[in-house]
């Protein structure tokens, strides 16, 4: 909002309305005490846009001074006028009294700001000492009342009297023909000048002579019912979607990324809640009864416990997972159950798994062991902790033909591995199908 160059050039508006962000910038603006061409070239926008925005949605604050005596004359500072009241025991001057209404010279004190850019008190150093009563801009204030105009524009009827009467002497004889509305419309689009949406909203109103059991289909179908859809709260996202995870990354590319995902194999079964580690390529996996944002806390706090805060700290400094609902409470993910932090989350865009590929191209070594559609009520963790080993010891070409325990082994703090029961399998005894759960 410091911009201060070339504020004389045309700017393009990048959208017809202002959003609540664009208030916001318009609201700080005022009190950093920017004109309406700084704060215009600011929001891409032309300066007459933020001066009808001001205007339009400025609330009034009526002046409470000290004891409520407020002296609004523009000669209160210097009048010595007394007995105004007709009051001849008072010794003081009336302009410390409420002598507005009595006194005949009184001239109402009216500040410039009011009546003139920026027409409100946002940024006055003078507010506090000022009689006149204030003005002010606020973003949230602001954007209620442009809702509520949104919705209040749609209501009711755009059409006169007279309109409705001429179009109720057309189409009243064509629908006791038992013409369609679509036909209708089909020979006299021109003359109606509303759309089929509009015209059966003016037969719910009852505005024409003709009812709505007059029309063939309007009848003999039911009104669909609208199905209830609850506004779902994002809250969560804020400060954690993806393109905060990229700037997070550009300044802290030294912190290890570890990607959490669900596998599920037969809906409403147990799940496996997966960890790849980008640095080294290993996975982990745990079972979880049901894929919830319960079972999703207990193996968080299980690995914090087993491992200690410093250790989970270190290898789970950042997870990217995605906006699954058994993902959705960060604040528990991101904090132990006393309070300290032992990660930071953030979420992929949604319909955009490629942002988390390579746990998902993971995932392809678990469908080896266990296909889609085929239960895992026979598995434990420690069945699932031996499958775990295998994959882990399936050497990659994109490491140089290393395993992924090999890479962890010298990344990773040497206790880690121990406490997760990950081992090394010979690479003569690694096995991809499922034949090592019956071992």
């Amino acid at each position: 909002m410091t911009q201060r160059k070339n504020l004389n050039t045309r700017i393009v508006a990048k959208s017809s309305h202002l959003k609540i962000e664009d208030r916001e910038d318009i609201e700080a603006g005022l009190t950093q005490g920017l004109n309406f061409k700084e704060i215009a070239y600011h929001l891409r926008r032309d300066p007459s846009t933020i001066s009808k925005e001001v205007r339009r949605n400025r609330i009034r604050q009526e002046a409470v001074l000290f004891n409520d005596k407020r002296n609004n004359c523009i000669f209160a500072k210097t009048c010595k006028k007394q007995h105004v009241c007709e009051n001849r025991d008072c010794r003081k001057f009336c302009r410390t009294c409420h002598c507005n209404d009595l006194c005949p010279d009184f001239i109402p004190f009216v500040c410039k700001r009011h009546t003139r850019a920026p027409y409100v008190c946002n940024g006055c150093d003078e507010k506090k000492r000022c009689p006149a009563d204030r003005y002010f801009y606020r973003a949230m204030t602001a954007q209620k009342r442009y809702q509520e105009t949104l919705v209040s524009s749609r209501q009711g009827i755009n059409a006169t009297a007279d309109q409705i009467a001429c179009l109720n002497e057309l189409l009243t004889p064509l629908i006791k023909r038992n013409q369609s509305v679509n036909h209708i419309y089909g020979s006299h689009r021109k003359e109606l000048g509303i759309s089929k949406s509009t015209f059966y909203t003016y037969c719910d109103l009852s505005l024409f002579t003709f009812r709505n059991i007059d029309l063939q289909r309007k009848v003999r179908y039911k009104p669909r019912k609208k199905a209830h859809r609850p506004t779902l709260d994002q809250s969560y996202l804020n400060g954690r979607k993806y393109t905060d995870f990229k700037e997070f990354m550009e300044v802290n590319s030294d912190k290890s990324v570890v990607e959490m995902d669900v596998v599920e194999t037969i809906k409403g079964e147990r799940v496996f809640l997966t960890f790849f580690f980008r640095k080294t390529k290993l996975m982990l996996a745990f079972i979880m009864e049901k894929q919830d944002q319960k079972c999703v806390s207990e193996v968080l706090d299980y690995l914090e416990n087993l491992l200690e805060l410093r250790v989970f700290q270190e290898i789970f400094p950042v997870i990217l997972t995605d906006n699954g609902g058994e993902f959705k409470h960060a604040d528990i993910i991101e904090h132990s159950r006393n309070g300290a932090r032992r990660c930071s989350i953030y979420y992929c865009d949604p319909m955009a798994p490629h942002q988390k590929g390579a746990i998902e191209k993971n995932h392809e070594f678990i469908r080896e062991y266990i296909p889609k559609s085929t239960s895992i009520r026979f598995c434990n963790q420690e069945l699932t902790t031996l499958m775990i080993n295998h994959i882990n010891s399936i050497k990659r070409d994109s490491i140089n033909e290393k395993t992924p325990y090999d890479l962890a082994e010298l990344l990773m703090p040497p206790i880690t591995l121990k406490l997760l029961g990950l081992q090394r399998i010979h690479p003569d005894f690694v096995t991809r199908n499922p034949s090592i759960f019956k071992q």
